[in-house]
């Protein structure tokens, strides 16, 4: 499956950023494990009956496509990745297990709340439960429907017309990017999906988390080398990392590339930003 030898290509890559930069190991090392649980439920591929007329009328509106197809759960594969995942984050975090412990029971005392909890995730890009600390549910959440939302979007990935879909959000599953890169040629800025890597285009001088464009609340940040640009937004105190692909000679996995420049998280976050 092409989901597979993906994880494996980002998995390989990840050995190699580590060979070169040991001090990386602590964060590389769980996303090993991560990525191994997520290539192991083998998600089938998905068939959907849309037409590229509807997938247009879609955009056009602002729809993400997943929302005009539906998302069915798999039962049978997401409760087990979901309790492996929340394992090897308890095991890689232990001042946390107790909290990641909490999430995991939802699989045996009430199962039928993962559909509720999938359901307004997807819907509002947020994890929300009363009793379940959110920020770790998300990321629980996150890595457990990957692989699904992944088969969702190379079915959908075709349908998706540039130049009907400016937005912040991912055009297949409205999920938030994570990550962007400037592209070689034309310098244009494209996004990276937190929930399934779906890329985009985007517009360049605009927020992609509140719509900003004022240019006094709009600023980045680049590397030493180039090679990176922090975006801040002072609107909604939001931060975006970024690859300038015109400054680099090889073409980056971007998945790995959101993975191994933490230290630019860690920067956004001690300044402010989320």
């Amino acid at each position: 499956m092409a989901t597979q030898q993906e994880y494996e290509s980002i998995s390989a890559e990840l050995r190699k950023r580590r060979d070169q930069r040991p001090e990386l190991a602590p964060i590389i090392e769980p996303h090993h494990e991560l990525l191994a649980a997520r290539a192991k439920i083998g998600a089938p591929p998905v068939h959907l009956n849309i037409s590229e007329g509807q997938a247009e009328e879609s955009l056009r509106e602002g729809i993400p496509l997943l929302r005009r197809v539906g998302f069915e759960l798999d039962l049978e594969r997401f409760p087990p990745l979901f309790g492996e995942i929340c394992q090897i984050a308890a095991h890689h975090r232990p001042e946390f297990a107790s909290e990641f412990a909490q999430i995991k029971a939802v699989l045996v005392e009430e199962p039928s709340q993962l559909r509720t909890l999938v359901t307004t995730y997807l819907q509002e890009n947020r994890a929300k439960s009363p009793d379940l600390n959110p920020e770790l549910l998300a990321f629980v959440l996150n890595n457990a429907l990957h692989p699904f939302l992944k088969a969702y979007a190379e079915a959908l990935r075709p349908l998706v017309k540039e130049d009907l879909w400016r937005r912040g959000r991912c055009p297949i599953c409205n999920g938030e990017p994570d990550f962007a890169y400037l592209a070689r040629e034309s310098g244009a800025r494209g996004l990276l999906c937190s929930r399934c890597d779906t890329q985009w285009l985007s517009k360049r001088l605009e927020c992609p988390f509140c719509g900003g464009t004022k240019r006094e609340s709009l600023a980045y940040y680049p590397s030493e080398d180039n090679r990176y640009r922090l975006y801040v937004c002072d609107e909604c105190k939001r931060y975006l990392k970024a690859i300038d692909l015109r400054e680099v000679a090889e073409t980056p996995l971007l998945p790995v590339e959101r993975i191994v420049t933490i230290g630019m998280d860690l920067a956004a976050r001690e300044n402010g930003y989320r």
